[in-house]
């Protein structure tokens, strides 16, 4: 039994990682041809990430979770996956110079919450046993 829920929540912590991994690959193409002082480019690649494809990868990424079974074990090791990206964005907002928001950079991470959550909940919701 607990090696069926370690590999449950090792798969939903995978999707929650991928779910903000993978828009933020695929936001790259996003940043301006030219990098300038400051990092125009990497603010650019940055908001497309948090605030259009990464919440939209989060609710997907979660929506799989829910699918794998709809339990706590299944969204909680899911949002640890998502929970990830505080490091990331922390990580970002050091290496822009154009805008800093210092200590409240892991308020931006809240898109990303929000898309795995309603994620969740469609998934849980679309897929509950009748």
């Amino acid at each position: 039994m607990g090696s069926v829920a370690s590999t449950m929540a090792g798969r939903s912590f995978a999707y929650g990682v991928l779910g903000w991994v993978v828009p933020g690959i695929l936001s790259i193409p996003f940043a301006p041809a030219r990098e300038t002082v400051g990092g125009h480019a990497m603010f650019a690649v940055g908001v497309v990430w948090l605030f259009l494809l990464g919440p939209l990868g989060c609710a997907i990424g979660a929506w799989r979770v829910s699918r794998v079974e709809p339990t706590s074990i299944a969204f909680w090791s899911g949002l640890a996956g998502v929970v990830l990206a505080v490091v990331v964005v922390i990580v970002w907002d050091n290496l822009v110079a154009v805008v800093t928001i210092g200590a409240a950079a892991f308020l931006f991470v809240l898109p990303l919450l929000i898309g795995y959550g309603v994620g969740f909940a469609v998934g849980a919701f679309t897929s509950r046993r009748r």
